[in-house]
């Protein structure tokens, strides 16, 4: 210790000999380690140093514990930012005199509360997360300039299934804190060095559960499974619900587009709903192909469903509707492709009685079974020109339905179609009639029963050619080609057949003595066939002459029976005609007669001769 220019000084010292020291422990006191620098060392070790920026302590520093708004550690200038401590065990920091971050003495990291929440449950059991944030509208943020991240990974060693971390959501009970959804992070698949398949399943806790239930997973491929733990496609919806997947949107018109990409071009297709019906639309510009109405028609080619079918009566509308302008769009077909010779393409019309849609009850005699209907519209509703339709044509029985086919038309200012043809289940034709006169005629037509038109016409454009064929193929007997039957109970008149014996075709009129009375012999044909005029004349239509004939209208005053009357008019309507056939008992008479006479002369110059 000594005076330098009247300053009192003493000796830098070291840490365990301080330049101060007590004379009964000299490694006790105040030294100078350096310029500037100030030192306190007890036992020779040193406890503290004080220099130009601040002190350094070797030893815990002693402390008030302050407050919120007074912190033991603060800065200069604002005094209620800085370290408290709250209570025992527990560190706090406070700016602005408000406690913002807590640790208390579980090493628990709190923001903005100091109380530690311990009544998480998850699966019974009760937790204290080890970090808790709570208050304030964003609770927490992470910023970074390119990136951010936050990670959580588990510590033990990872293999397929194992669980790297989970995000959990609670919510309070008024007790407890209760956990309501979950994100989990689990290794998908076995791996490797630099090698972590992972997948993200996605939890919810049902109502009145204890626990979450998987609801969703993403693969390692990134496939999405609603439902299900193992998805196949790139979405894999499963569900037990009546609606498994709804798509709601506030839209009139809600759409869910489907695209590809071809050669770069995207190509999209799709659907949509709108007033309760379901659409389909492509070539990407929403163009509508087809749609099903709210009352389930099925419209192809139109979006507004035809109700005026029928003249508008109660059969009204079609399940199906098909319109358009051009081929496809006024075209349907059913293509079979099968190999088999036999496998053709198939339009079901069917019926069954049972009153209810699946049912299978039996048809009766009589039943329609099916129609195909032809409409034309009449400027404002659709009328039905004409239709065909099967019904059954007998008793049905197991495996047994016999069928017809009725073919109706509408008459021009008629109200509705009436049948105009049928082919039984005989395969027998009947035209203008439904039920068959006599017999098994394959076909048989019946005229107007007012006698306004003929029952047929047959019409052949080449003179070679035959116009009616009747071919007979029986190789014995008589063949018949035509039968001529009048009367409601058939009466045969006459037939055309070939005499096989004499090689020839007879014209046969009906001439059964069964079907005669009063038989007798004929009165004089001589003097009515002198009355028959015989005429040469030139056809008018071909210029042809014929030497030998008659003129109807003549021969009509002496032979009516061999005359069929037609009209008077000046203009041939109803042509007259001969039938010369008719004239043969005419004639046999009149040579039998002839014959009786020359006879009688004869004999008489005999006589003569004999004299």
């Amino acid at each position: 210790l000594r005076e330098l220019d009247g300053t009192l000084t003493i000796e830098a010292g070291t840490v365990s000999a301080p330049g101060l020291a007590f004379a009964s422990d000299l490694n006790t006191g105040i030294y100078s380690p350096s310029a500037d620098q100030l030192g306190i060392t007890t036992g020779g070790t040193v406890r503290l140093t004080t220099t130009t920026t601040g002190i350094t302590s070797a030893l815990p520093v002693d402390v008030p514990l302050g407050t919120a708004s007074a912190p033991t550690v603060t800065f200069t200038g604002d005094l209620n930012t800085g370290i408290y401590s709250p209570g025992a065990d527990q560190v706090a920091i406070s700016t602005n005199g408000t406690g913002r971050l807590f640790v208390d003495s579980s090493g628990r990291v709190l923001i903005g509360t100091s109380s530690a929440r311990t009544n998480f449950s998850i699966g019974g059991t009760g937790y204290a997360p080890q970090t808790q944030l709570e208050g304030g509208v964003l609770q927490a943020s992470i910023v970074r300039a390119v990136s951010p991240y936050l990670g959580i990974a588990a510590s033990n060693t990872a293999a397929s299934g194992t669980n790297t971390g989970n995000v959990s959501f609670f919510g309070n009970d008024g007790t407890n804190f209760i956990r309501t959804a979950e994100i989990s992070s689990e290794v998908d698949g076995t791996p490797g060095t630099n090698d972590m398949p992972g997948r993200l399943t996605f939890f919810t806790t049902a109502d009145n559960a204890s626990s979450p239930t998987e609801r969703m997973r993403i693969d390692s491929s990134g496939r999405v499974g609603i439902g299900t733990a193992a998805p196949g496609n790139t979405l894999t919806v499963a569900s037990a619900n009546a609606v498994p997947v709804n798509i709601f949107s506030t839209q009139a018109t809600q759409y869910l587009q489907l695209t590809t990409d071809s050669g770069g071009t995207p190509k999209a297709a799709g659907i949509f709903t709108t007033n309760d019906a379901l659409g389909f639309f492509t070539s990407g510009s929403g163009t509508e192909r087809a749609r099903i109405d709210s009352s389930g028609r099925l419209l192809v080619g139109t979006s507004t469903a035809r109700t005026n079918f029928f003249n508008s009566a109660s059969l009204t509308t079609a399940n199906f509707q098909l319109e358009g302008t051009d081929y496809g769009g006024r075209f349907a077909s059913i293509i079979s492709c099968n190999s088999s010779a036999n496998e053709a393409s198939c339009l079901i019309l069917g019926h069954q009685k049972s009153g209810s849609v699946g049912g299978n009850t039996i048809l009766a005699s009589g039943d329609a079974i099916g129609r195909i209907t032809y409409q034309g519209s009449d400027g404002s509703e659709f009328v039905e020109a004409a239709y065909i339709q099967a019904e059954v044509d007998g008793t049905p029985g197991a495996n047994d339905m016999p069928g017809r086919l009725v073919f109706s038309t509408t008459a021009d200012g008629g109200a509705s179609p009436i049948e105009a043809m049928r082919i039984r289940n005989t395969q027998n034709v009947l035209i203008g009639t439904q039920s068959q006169y006599s017999g098994a005629h394959r076909l048989e037509v019946v005229g107007n029963a007012s006698g306004g038109d003929q029952a047929g016409l047959f019409i052949n454009a080449t003179a070679a050619a035959d116009t009616i064929g009747v071919w007979n193929k029986a190789t014995s007997g008589n063949n018949v080609f035509l039968a001529f039957v009048t009367e409601a109970s058939p009466s045969s008149r006459g037939t055309i057949d070939y005499n096989r014996a004499a090689g020839q075709v007879r014209y046969n009129v009906t001439s059964d003595r069964r079907l005669k009375s009063d038989i007798q012999d004929s009165g004089s044909a001589l003097s009515i066939l002198n009355q028959i005029k015989v005429r040469s004349y030139t056809w008018a239509e071909t210029g042809y002459g014929v030497e030998y004939g008659f003129i109807a209208q003549e021969l009509n005053e002496a032979a009516p029976d061999a005359v069929k009357v037609g009209d008077d008019g000046d203009e041939v309507v109803d042509t007259w005609a001969v039938d010369n056939a008719k004239l043969v008992p005419l004639l046999t008479k009149a040579l039998q007669e002839a014959l009786q006479k020359i006879d009688a002369m004869e004999a008489r110059l005999s006589a003569l001769e004999g004299v």
